[in-house]
């Protein structure tokens, strides 16, 4: 069974969802790189523990304990995004079907 991943993480919106947050590299592409940059600190802090490197050893599993906090943090950023997005079309859509004149948002959205 293949699983198209880029085509589900599209059809989810998260791609768009991503982008908005400022990631601009593809996920097929972001996520082999951060997996393969983990996996060396990994290696790396056996190989700290192994040496009896004592303080890299504990600053690298300190950063191994933090990263949940981090994954949460991104997915509550993400969530609070599609939200905000979702708030904002509801709203234009609404003062829209109730004939209120809405200015354009493209004038408030451009750099100064």
């Amino acid at each position: 069974m293949r699983v198209r991943f880029d085509n589900l993480i599209e059809r989810a919106g998260v791609d768009k969802a991503l982008q908005r947050i400022g990631l601009r590299q593809q996920l097929n592409i972001f996520i082999p790189r951060l997996v393969y940059f983990l996996v060396i600190f990994l290696i790396a802090k056996t190989a700290t523990d192994a040496l009896g490197l004592v303080a890299i050893s504990n600053a690298i599993g300190a950063f191994f304990e933090y990263l949940p906090n981090i994954i949460a943090a991104l997915l509550l950023l993400i969530l609070g995004s599609t939200v905000g997005q979702f708030a904002g079309q509801m709203v234009t859509q609404s003062a829209a079907s109730s004939g209120l004149d809405l200015p354009d948002r493209s004038a408030s959205s451009s750099p100064v």
